[in-house]
């Protein structure tokens, strides 16, 4: 048993999942079914499955909740038997929604003066970079190496610098007082910046006025950082986006979500007229979120500290599995992890591995055995996911992403990282 807490990891997974039935208002006899379901099935295979079945119990009823809601049918331009009833209505169209209900569940911070969401993370990015060009029209230097943000800042911008490279990156800092950077960067190899790296290069910067949008999309940590950098001599702005899809919906994928955070040290009267121009540039450029997500994310999950919880978890998981994988000392693959990220990769280092045929044996040997580790794309999940990344330039490889859960089923996949399974796929 190479996962020796397995017990534990179940009675984990199950107190969270039955305090998110509750929330919901999920039958308790339907729970109680659920709980012993999954007891009844301990420690087998099946304990996985029947857990991830209780999980999409869940998420179905949170749909069927807002399906029910009478708004949900309704015309996209709203139609009311009066002035009056027109009046309280949510709005007239989408994308002029209010969201202070989905708003106020992300303002858990005493430093954050305003969250503004958007239907996704990258509309939420372009809508930060596109105010933020128009407040002081200089270059956007990036640190990042998130493809779509590359493309998206290559399509809205002229004048932008791209940096791969973190110390070049910071000997020119402060030849632009508008920067988006990456925290933690979205790559194995590059390093990721410090606030106090962050801070310095603000420090030497000559202008007045200084705007730091920071993607922290990738952050697992609840550690607030930004406080330091709101005591610099500086106008100072700092923007923190990030999808709300990945680790800030306990896995159930509700619906797509973008989260900006805003943060100043000037008077409110500044940051108020700039959370209005990005809220101004939400509606008029159809970047809220639909009404039919809307009643989906207004459902309370859990609280800010259980968010805060489920983001440690995975990176706690993703470490104990990394530490593990490695001690295997696998000669088909090389494991490439960089602490504090929510995925590691696992690259085969015999150029004719047949991995294909590695993952769907593994995945159909998981399923005959009654478990649950799916192949499938991005990470956040509650529990482990494998894909294979293929980008046609170089030899495919995977990215394996573990959850919240680390069920049984784990196990299979560390059994077939021994040297003596993967020696076939080899030849």
């Amino acid at each position: 048993m190479y996962l020796n807490d397995l017990k534990e990891n179940i009675d984990n997974e199950i107190d969270q999942l039955n305090n998110i039935a509750t929330d919901i208002g999920v039958n308790t006899t339907v729970i109680k079914d659920w709980n012993k379901k999954i007891r009844d099935s301990l420690i087998t295979y099946s304990t996985d499955k029947f857990i991830h079945q209780f999980e999409i119990q869940i998420r179905n009823e949170i749909i069927k909740k807002s399906i029910k809601n009478p708004k949900f049918w309704g015309y996209k331009s709203i139609d009311n038997d009066s002035y009056e009833l027109n009046m309280s209505a949510d709005t007239n169209y989408t994308r002029s929604l209010p969201l202070d209900k989905i708003e106020k569940q992300f303002k858990n911070s005493k430093l954050m003066e305003n969250c503004i969401c958007f239907n996704s993370g990258m509309a939420a990015l372009n809508a930060v970079i596109t105010i933020c060009q128009k407040i002081i029209n200089v270059p956007v230097y990036t640190y990042s190496a998130y493809f779509e943000t590359y493309s998206l800042l290559k399509e809205i911008t002229i004048k932008n610098k791209m940096f791969k490279n973190k110390d070049a990156y910071l000997n020119v800092f402060s030849d632009s007082n508008l920067h988006l950077v990456e925290m933690p960067v979205c790559s194995i190899e590059r390093h990721d910046l410090s606030i106090t790296e962050i801070k310095a290069g603000i420090l030497n910067n000559k202008k007045k006025v200084f705007i730091l949008i920071i993607d922290s999309t990738l952050e697992l940590e609840n550690k607030q950082k930004i406080k330091s950098l709101l005591s610099i001599n500086k106008d100072l702005i700092v923007f923190k986006v990030r999808s709300g899809l990945k680790l800030d919906q306990f896995g159930l994928e509700l619906a797509n979500l973008g989260i900006v955070e805003v943060y100043s040290n000037l008077s409110s009267k500044h940051i108020e007229f700039i959370v209005n121009m990005l809220k101004n540039y939400r509606a008029v450029s159809g970047s809220s979120i639909d009404y039919n997500s809307y009643l989906r994310l207004i459902t309370p999950i859990l609280t800010a500290e259980d968010k805060g919880a489920y983001k440690e978890k995975i990176k706690s998981n993703t470490n104990k599995l990394f530490e593990i994988i490695s001690q295997k000392k696998n000669k088909y693959f090389k494991v490439k992890f960089k602490f504090g990220l929510p995925f590691m990769f696992l690259i085969p280092t015999c150029p004719n591995f047949k991995l294909v045929n590695w993952v769907d044996d593994l995945v159909k040997e998981v399923n005959d055995k009654g478990g649950y580790l799916p192949y499938g794309t991005s990470f956040g999940f509650r529990h482990t996911r494998l894909e294979i990344i293929d980008d046609r330039k170089k030899q495919p490889y995977i990215r394996l992403s573990p959850g919240a859960f680390l069920g049984k089923s784990n196990n299979i996949l560390l059994q077939y990282l021994e040297n003596r399974i993967c020696e076939k796929y080899a030849k």
